[in-house]
């Protein structure tokens, strides 16, 4: 004999159940806030270091800016030293030149001079004139040519002070 299952009879009527509890709303999670406000100071922090390397660039424009004016400016200032140094010393070298003609004429009108005299004083007489005029003319040449080296000195040191004074005021 098969045993069949049990019908429920309808009559009866099921148990009721008690009521499950309903879990209480969790406050709604908002996780883009939650990212937003950590990852606020690190924006924060990013976007300062963004601007202290802008400022630095700029800083680092502007020193190699001014290091190229002085560059400039020192280059100028020996060009123009070197330009007066060479002219005077062109001026120096041909008032030498010059010098050294008028003794070598002195000298060979010396002994000019000397050949044609007849006697041991007349002799005597022609060279202490001869060695007068030749000591009067080597201290004019010497005092001239010491003028011309101030003067050159003076004139090649010039833009290099202008220069170097330049740079001191821009530094100030």
């Amino acid at each position: 004999m098969a045993i069949s299952p049990k019908k429920p009879s309808a009559s009866a009527t099921p148990a009721p159940q008690a009521a499950a509890p309903q879990p209480v709303a969790a406050p709604a999670f908002e996780a883009n806030k939650v990212f937003e406000s950590a990852a606020a100071p690190a924006r924060e922090m990013q976007e300062n270091l963004r601007k202290a390397a802008e400022q630095g660039l700029e800083q680092g424009k502007a020193a190699y800016a001014r290091a190229k004016a002085a560059a400039e400016d020192a280059t100028q200032s020996l060009e123009a030293s070197y330009a007066a140094a060479v002219q005077g010393v062109t001026a120096l070298n041909a008032r030498a030149v010059d010098a050294l003609r008028a003794n070598v004429d002195a000298g060979f009108g010396f002994f000019k001079a000397l050949a044609s005299v007849k006697s041991l004083p007349e002799a005597f007489e022609v060279q202490s004139g001869h060695a007068r005029k030749q000591f009067d003319a080597l201290t004019f040449q010497v005092k001239e040519m010491a003028t011309m080296a101030q003067t050159l000195a003076a004139e090649a040191v010039a833009p290099l002070k202008a220069g170097v004074s330049k740079a001191l005021a821009q530094t100030h």
